[in-house]
């Protein structure tokens, strides 16, 4: 049930402001799959994630869509359905992803914290977020969630097979995002530790054997970053950059500062992120394989991605699920011995739903708020509704960057922007009307009010972000506008409604 609202929510969020408008990271992996499909390449000549588990099903969708023309023709015409092809693919990997989340939370503890575990993590903005996107993170979620979910069950019956399944999910893992490699730490574990009080053979011949799955699960879905070498050192490179603007400049321990103190708390709270750091220490202490081959995973993580001379909130991703599991679990513990010393077992399990939903409640409000962001229109579509309706044919406007979607090629003329700092013309038809559209960075980049009045132009369309800080110059032509235009819509971003301030002006 639980999984199916999820679904629900998802998918009513999935479409957000396509055709229009995607994310950078976005475009690049479409625009690859594109590539290998029309082309017949199955060499994406880009390893950056490396994303195999995301491309080649991608490009394998695009030649199944159909040829009544060709694809790039398509692609260009109407990038849409490749995005949310793409969109949709990732929410059926984080689907899956949190259905082998509960089974590990069953399994390494029982299945009221694994149901607990699923629903905290459920409640993180993160894995939605990355969810309603084309990105790596879902795919990489579902094949270490996979292999994690082997490593535990590797503890009941070693077997060959499952050794090999093990390094065959840890591998795909791996093919998706690279740091995934953390998962070997577990699975070295599940071979070596002990079973509580009890010894336990090494299996070195089966755990060498499942390290070769890994890699050659690794090599059969990704064999270009051996066979085209250069082009991934040159990605991986690109991968391992020391700098990148708000991502650089914290040493290690400022690392780990930021990601204990600001991501983790932000995802699940501050009570339940000390909950879920005490679940994993106890989980270190004890003898339970389960919980502490998971504990191995969520401290190999973050010791990987706080070495590294960035820092991003996605980076703990992987580690969000397992650190809301580990606070289920805990908290379960915490209640049921509290039960045990009043001599009221029976209380234990309403007690600690009760405790779950007063701790989650926050975040279940924030996510509620976050799914109708989603789902509900943004601010620059009802710009562009706007326009539609009220314009009249044959319109001249100046559009500022980010502001009302005049066409689905804006994106591909925002990349442009850059080299033709004086705008972009083009003729659009917005329904039955033809407008003839001069988009801009923004409008004090071309020039002052007068010189877009004698050019004929008798709209403008902006869009202020509250982040976005002004300079003394910018601010001038905004204060121009507003005392000689005339502002005839405002779309305002509201706690359920995305996107920027949107003003219509008429130009006088």
């Amino acid at each position: 049930m639980l999984l199916g609202l999820v679904a629900a929510a998802y998918l009513a969020g999935v479409r957000r402001e396509l055709p229009y408008y995607y994310e950078s990271d976005e475009r690049t992996l479409v625009q690859l799959a594109v590539r290998m499909a029309a082309f017949g390449d199955p060499n994406p000549h880009w390893f950056g994630n490396p994303g195999s588990t995301v491309l080649y099903p991608l490009a394998f969708l695009y030649r199944l869509a159909g040829a009544d023309r060709p694809l790039v023709e398509r692609f260009r015409a109407d990038p849409g359905p490749f995005y949310l092809a793409g969109r949709l693919l990732n929410v059926a990997y984080a689907l899956g992803g949190l259905a082998l989340l509960f089974l590990i939370g069953r399994k390494a503890f029982d299945e009221r914290a694994a149901f607990g575990g699923l629903l905290l993590t459920v409640l993180c903005p993160l894995p939605m977020a990355h969810a309603q996107l084309v990105r790596t993170d879902a795919a990489g979620m579902f094949f270490g969630m996979l292999a994690l979910w082997a490593c535990v069950r590797l503890r009941d019956a070693p077997t060959v097979r499952r050794h090999v399944a093990t390094g065959v999910a840890i591998g795909l893992a791996v093919a998706s995002r690279y740091f995934y490699g953390v998962l070997l730490l577990p699975y070295v574990a599940a071979c070596l530790l002990r079973d509580g009080d009890r010894p336990r053979r090494p299996e070195l011949s089966r755990m060498l054997l499942g390290c070769a799955a890994a890699a050659a699960a690794f090599l059969l879905v990704t064999p270009f970053f051996v066979l085209d070498f250069a082009t991934a050192l040159s990605s991986l490179r690109g991968e391992a950059r020391g700098t990148h603007p708000g991502a650089d400049g914290l040493t290690p321990a400022g690392n780990f500062w930021f990601y204990a103190s600001d991501v983790i708390p932000g995802q699940l709270g501050v009570a339940l992120a000390l909950i879920a750091a005490l679940g994993v220490a106890a989980a270190l202490y004890r003898r339970a394989a389960g919980p502490r081959l998971l504990a191995l995973f969520v401290l190999g993580l973050f010791f990987g991605i706080c070495l590294s001379a960035l820092h991003w909130p996605r980076w703990a991703l992987p580690a969000l699920p397992l650190l809301a599991l580990f606070a289920a679990a805990t908290l379960e513990r915490a209640v049921a011995a509290s039960s045990s010393r009043l001599r009221r077992q029976t209380l234990a399990a309403p007690a600690y739903a009760i405790a779950l939903v007063i701790l989650a409640a926050p975040a279940a409000v924030r996510w509620s708020r976050d799914v109708l962001r989603a789902a509900r229109p943004t601010t620059r579509l009802l710009a562009r509704a706007w326009l539609l309706e009220s314009l009249p044919g044959a319109a001249k406007l100046v559009a500022e960057r980010g502001s009302a979607p005049l066409s689905t090629r804006q994106q591909a003329l925002d990349e442009r922007l850059s080299l033709e700092p004086r705008g972009l013309l083009e003729r659009t038809a917005l329904g039955d009307k033809s407008l003839e559209v001069l988009m801009v960075a923004s409008l004090p980049t071309r020039g002052p009010l007068d010189e877009y009045l004698a050019e004929g132009y008798a709209y403008a369309v902006t869009a202020r972000y509250a982040s976005v800080t002004l300079t003394e110059k910018e601010a001038a032509v905004y204060r121009e506008l507003a005392s000689r235009g005339r502002e005839r819509a405002r779309f305002e971003p509201e706690a359920t409604r995305a996107g920027p301030l949107v003003q219509v002006w008429e130009l006088r």
